[in-house]
């Protein structure tokens, strides 16, 4: 008869506590209840220290081309990997270009580099995302370390005998948790 008794009473003192579960005070002088409270926060990812790049074309770049290359940083609030995706104002379009004042259009090649540590260049194509890299959980900008790089190449054949005087255009990166 003990044993019946005992039972509901170690299942009532065992199931609240496992189950994460609200508890109500018992009437009186006193009472006192408790409850659970979790906070849990979703792995974020943020891209920073972007910058417009600018480029005068001179005889040398007519004659071989451009390379340029940025670095900037790519963070996390937590362990896991990312990947990169870009495009230009074309959206997910091939080639990624840039446009003119007279409808022409100058393509480019874009690579990126999710890790400084080794000098690989991944080639990108528009909207297809990159392999994984691992997110980094470091500081606002990464404490001025950059972590990640794009470099982005036009062929000499791209620059020449163009009529239009000035070219732009957006390249988008978006950076999301994998």
């Amino acid at each position: 008869m003990r044993f019946k008794f005992f039972l509901p009473l170690l299942f009532a003192m065992i199931l609240p506590l496992a189950g994460n579960s609200a508890t109500d005070g018992r009437p009186g002088l006193h009472s006192s209840g408790q409850i659970f409270i979790r906070l849990q926060f979703n792995q974020g990812v943020q891209v920073s220290n972007l910058r417009d790049i600018e480029l005068v074309i001179d005889d040398d770049m007519l004659m071989n081309g451009i390379e340029t290359v940025q670095e900037f940083c790519v963070r996390g609030s937590g362990s896991g990997y990312y990947r990169l995706v870009a495009h230009s104002d074309q959206g997910g379009s091939t080639p990624f270009s840039l446009h003119g004042n007279r409808g022409e259009n100058v393509n480019f090649n874009l690579y990126f580099n999710g890790d400084l540590r080794s000098n690989l260049l991944e080639p990108m194509t528009p909207g297809i995302p990159s392999k994984n890299y691992q997110v980094q959980s470091n500081g606002v900008n990464c404490h001025g370390q950059d972590n990640a790089a794009i470099a982005i190449q036009i062929p000499a054949h791209q620059l020449r005998a163009r009529t239009a005087r000035e070219f732009s255009g957006y390249l988008n990166l978006t950076v999301a948790i994998e």
